[in-house]
């Protein structure tokens, strides 16, 4: 292996993100939209939404130009992680969709609160799941309805299965380390974005 070859490697396996990872202010107005489009409806949460998924796929084709197969896969998977939240609001109405977009905020910001700086790459991705765990119990305890019987339990799971997965999925799409500022406001809602429009579906939460 070379000495270029082990400089990448680490950064494809860290899940904070690439190198010059989103400011802390630029996160936490981004999760503010969010959480205020959310609480407009589903209509005004398209719109940032499908900012973020256009830039993204700006980003993808630039970087994926050429590859055809990859960069289709990747543009559906951007559609359907900015989709998520939406469909997660129709399907199982506002209180769901803020707790979606709620946990992958407190996940983002714990890990890169932790993680920048630190030596171990799984700090970072460690705190943002062990975040989630206290989130999803007063979920659970709280919010009944949407969330009955068992349905938080089974999504804060999935949640946490999930999400530290977002960020090294983008990294594949795009296919090298970089900067993707719109690829990376949405990676975490790569795999956990269509694992709550299936979970609210068929745990009826709503």
């Amino acid at each position: 292996m070379t000495r270029s070859e082990r400089a990448i490697g680490p950064q494809n396996r860290r899940v904070p993100g690439d190198n010059g990872g989103p400011h802390v202010r630029l996160g936490i107005l981004w999760a503010v939209v969010l959480l205020v489009a959310v609480s407009v409806g589903p209509l005004a949460l398209a719109v940032p939404m499908g900012a973020a998924g256009a830039l993204a796929m700006f980003e993808l084709v630039r970087a994926r130009r050429g590859t055809w197969l990859v960069l289709g896969e990747g543009v559906v998977a951007v559609l359907v992680a900015v989709a998520s939240p939406v469909v997660v609001s129709l399907e199982a109405g506002r209180a769901a969709a803020y707790v979606l977009l709620v946990a992958v905020c407190l996940y983002d910001a714990s890990v890169f609160v932790v993680g920048t700086g630190s030596r171990n790459s799984w700090e970072g991705p460690a705190a943002g799941v062990l975040t989630l765990a206290p989130f999803f119990l007063v979920v659970g305890s709280v919010l009944q309805p949407p969330f009955d019987g068992d349905s938080p339990w089974v999504l804060g799971a999935l949640t946490a299965v999930l999400v530290p997965f977002g960020a090294p999925l983008a990294t594949v799409l795009a296919g090298s380390p970089g900067r993707y500022p719109g690829l990376r406001r949405i990676d975490s809602l790569l795999l956990v974005g269509p694992a709550w429009m299936i979970g609210c579906a068929a745990l009826r939460v709503g």
